[in-house]
């Protein structure tokens, strides 16, 4: 259980990082962003295995 807490942080860090991001920088296109955000590429890019369904 504290497993998975520690997994939701990360996620959630990761998403206000990206946000920011976009929201300061030129960097990324509205699309970009929103496929950064998609569940699968979040997991992906904090190096976490997404939960099963």
């Amino acid at each position: 259980m504290f497993q998975r807490f520690v997994e939701q942080r990360t996620l959630l860090a990761k998403s206000e990082k990206l946000y920011h991001s976009a929201m300061t920088s030129p960097e990324f296109t509205n699309d970009e962003f929103e496929q950064q955000l998609s569940s699968a590429s979040l997991y992906r890019l904090c190096g976490i295995e997404p939960p099963r369904k």
